[in-house]
């Protein structure tokens, strides 16, 4: 017999190569006697044994990041981006791979199943895998199982050891979804989302191979599709390929010089930990850059309470806080905060020292918060409800110089939990004290307050914040464009979450209302709305 004429060959070759996702579903369809299928090939007549134990426990889809709203259902065909991979980078994975008895076929599954899980984030899933040799239609679903702790390495050598377990014989589509009692989809592959595919020297560009195995109407093809094969200079040529209708050719670009990034990332520090790896280009890492580039103007060295201090020197006689029927306006609460402060200070409060805060939701707790920072200090809320062996802690573990509190709990146990000192802010004298400003000592870099964590994993612990911190974030807050100056601020957090900060300076530094809400409304959902709708509340933080 002669040979073959050169196109033809590819031509077969080519369809030897492409995967037909809906050929072969059926497995008596198109088979002679000797069971193989119309084009002579064989295809096994029984699956390898041990393939319905390894598909048990399918885990759940790849979800990559997709374009279908940018490309539209009408969009078909294969966007296909080539990739490559030097000689000298195969050179270095083969030095890595064959004194452990690892193929070079394992190292690039790897960094194929890294550049997945990268995107998916997904621990568990399936990948499906077939050799040029493999009979069209016929499949090995490779489970792959990592997390972003482990090394390049040790992917690597899992790699190795699922496919030298594999069964010898591959399997359909369609026996996998039989078996497993699948549902075919038309949207996504019932089995795996994402292919492994060494594609026969003399079948092609890897264009053609793409668009030869796009899908049928029976299966489609999966999202994302990796062929490859050895260059003859001992490199790797390869290509992604997916769907048009799910992904924007440009999006499989990134795809492609990620995995040759990664590959080269994974062979160069193979003990690194492949969260860690670098997929990002030059290009890539400058518009991060410029995203981030969020930096607002502000004055790093004003302390927190200047924000305050501002808006009532423009407005004083606008409302800063409202409770039960009392509206203080913002030169009000200037004033009778410069008192606190001072006598406040006049105990030894300074920047660096920390103020704990005991009250119940109060006109007076609101002061307590603003003269503390204006004395220079930190704050740290004490919620009146924690249990006495927490709240004692709290004060100890903060390093607290004073306790600020009411008579309504000092008169029980609140002033017993604690051998500091303990001040009633009913009893504090302020009667001869200056209401003029007061030079606040503290900068940005003094801690504004300590919150601590709930404790729910162990012991609380106390988390210290910059001012400098803090009023960025106002400053960001504030000047966003759906940010509306002047509003009516339901005060509803607890003061020992982080969130009642924004509540009060968000809307103090904007010249907005702090409308305070007492415990029991706030934890009836029916009242807090009839609150709200009656004190005509326009903004609210809730937790979610």
């Amino acid at each position: 017999m002669g040979k073959e004429p050169r196109a033809e060959a590819t031509a077969a070759a080519a369809t030897r190569a492409a995967p037909a996702w809906g050929r072969g579903l059926d497995p008596a369809a198109g088979r002679g006697a000797s069971g193989g299928d119309a084009s002579g090939q064989e295809v096994p007549a029984r699956p390898g044994e041990g393939w319905l134990e390894r598909l048990q426990a399918l885990a759940t889809p790849l979800a990559l990041p997709t374009d279908a709203a940018a490309n539209g259902e009408s969009a078909s065909g294969v966007a296909v981006a080539e990739l490559e991979l030097a000689a000298g980078e195969v050179d270095a994975a083969m030095a890595l791979a064959e004194p452990r008895g690892e193929r070079l076929a394992a190292w690039l599954l790897a960094a194929w199943a890294v550049l997945l899980f990268r995107y998916n984030g997904g621990e568990v899933f399936f990948v499906g895998c077939r050799w040029e040799t493999d009979p069209d239609g016929v499949w090995r679903p490779v489970r792959v199982q990592l997390d972003g702790a482990m090394t390049g390495a040790e992917v690597a050598a899992a790699m190795e050891a699922e496919l030298a377990s594999l069964p010898q014989a591959g399997i359909t589509v369609e026996w996998m979804c039989r078996e497993l009692g699948i549902g075919e989809t038309e949207e996504r592959h019932p089995v795996f989302q994402a292919t492994f595919e060494s594609i026969a020297p003399e079948a092609g560009d890897f264009e053609a191979a793409a668009n030869a195995g796009e899908g049928s109407e029976d299966v489609p093809a999966p999202d994302a599709r990796l062929l490859w094969r050895r260059r003859d200079d001992g490199g790797v040529a390869g290509a992604i390929a997916c769907p048009r209708r799910r992904f924007l050719p440009s999006r499989v670009g990134r795809m492609a010089r990620h995995f040759e990034r990664l590959f080269c990332a994974m062979i160069r520090e193979p003990d690194e930990a492949v969260a860690r790896l670098d997929l990002l280009g030059p290009e890539e890492h400058a518009r991060l850059r410029e995203w981030n580039a969020t930096a607002a103007p502000h004055d790093e060295t004003a302390p927190v309470a200047a924000l305050f201090v501002r808006q009532a020197r423009e407005t004083p006689e606008a409302v800063a806080v409202e409770w039960q029927g009392r509206a203080v306006g913002y030169g009000e609460l200037d004033r009778r905060t410069n008192r606190l402060a001072r006598a406040l200070q006049a105990r030894g409060v300074a920047p660096g020292k920390v103020v704990a805060i005991a009250m119940e939701r109060s006109i007076e707790m609101v002061e307590a918060v603003l003269a503390v920072l204006k004395a220079g200090g930190a704050y740290v809320p004490i919620d009146p409800a924690y249990p006495e062996a927490r709240r004692r802690f709290m004060l100890e573990d903060s390093g607290a110089v004073l306790l600020l509190t009411q008579r309504s709990l000092a008169s029980g146990t609140e002033a017993n939990v604690w051998d500091g000192a303990c001040l009633c802010v009913e009893d504090l004298e302020t009667s001869g004290v200056s209401d003029a400003p007061v030079d606040t000592p503290a900068s940005g870099r003094d801690p504004g307050y300590v919150i601590y964590t709930s404790g729910s994993t162990g012991q609380p612990k106390g988390v210290v914040m910059p001012q400098r911190a803090l009023t960025n974030l106002i400053a960001w807050q504030v000047a966003r464009p759906d940010f509306a100056r002047g509003g009516r601020v339901l005060q509803f957090s607890s003061l020992s979450f982080d969130v009642s900060f924004q509540e009060l300076f968000s809307t103090w530094a904007s010249g907005g209302t702090l409308v305070l809400i007492d415990e029991a409304t706030r934890r009836v959902a029916g009242a807090l709305f009839e609150y709200i709708r009656d004190r005509r509340i326009e903004r609210i933080f809730l937790p979610f």
